[in-house]
């Protein structure tokens, strides 16, 4: 059972196509206007539905972190198809054009990269980067720390390990504060939530990660730059 655009449930191919075609009747007999946006992303919208440029094809994409669909409708030779898949692709969008090539018996465009795969298996290298980082910061911290306590060090008093820590919660409050809007890259109104129901749910793994790593090698900086042995109880 899937979910389509409009929020009708469709349980078979019979239903599907009866869907199809009532809104590709409807949508030739009303003569829609479509509302045109302003600006330099421009594009045609009415009801729930994207027009291409010219006006003569209709369509509506849609993803999740499971599913995606890509409807396409031409008006004018009473074409529509619709692809739905179980997971989060933009195949979906290649699929259909060569469904449409096939039915107007025309050359085949060639399929798209599919972005969310390419995502997912960019994200998938950083993941395991991430994870050899964490753990290798982790044994450093973890080795220094002990260093630091078996043989007292202390906080060094000169002037620039206070400014280096300064700088390095400085950096740390900066990384945390920039991992909250990386998704504003992406949009200037986008929020985390829209990244997790537009990327990978490994796109936001790899992003987590990364940022403890980062935050974990500033700890390591500053256990590091800012902390000596007591000339009392042995050299540096």
């Amino acid at each position: 059972m899937s979910q389509i655009p409009s929020g009708f449930l469709v349980t078979n191919i019979g239903d599907m196509a009866k869907w199809l075609s009532f809104h590709l009747n409807l949508t030739s007999q009303l003569k829609v206007k479509p509302v045109t946006s302003i600006g330099d992303n421009r594009f045609h919208y009415f009801g729930g539905w994207m027009f291409s440029k010219d006006i003569k094809s209709i369509y509506h994409e849609g993803n999740l972190p499971t599913y995606s669909g890509y409807t396409w409708m031409d008006q004018k030779n009473k074409i529509a198809v619709s692809v739905l898949a179980n997971s989060n692709t933009s195949n979906n969008i290649s699929l259909v054009k060569e469904i449409v090539s096939l039915l107007k018996k025309e050359n085949i465009q060639p399929a798209e990269t599919d972005i969310n795969r390419l995502t997912d298996r960019i994200s998938s290298i950083l993941i395991l980067v991430g994870l050899l980082w964490v753990a290798g910061m982790l044994m450093v911290i973890i080795i220094r720390l002990n260093k630091i306590k078996k043989e007292k060090y202390q906080f060094k008093q000169t002037i620039f390990p206070k400014i280096a820590s300064g700088v390095l919660f400085i950096l740390a409050l900066l990384l945390v504060y920039g991992s909250t809007q990386i998704p504003k890259l992406i949009n200037p109104a986008a929020t985390w939530d829209y990244v997790y129901e537009w990327l990978p749910i490994t796109a936001i793994i790899a992003i987590a990660l990364l940022t403890i790593a980062l935050l974990l090698s500033i700890i390591m900086v500053f256990l590091f730059m800012c902390f000596s042995q007591n000339r009392k109880t042995g050299s540096n």
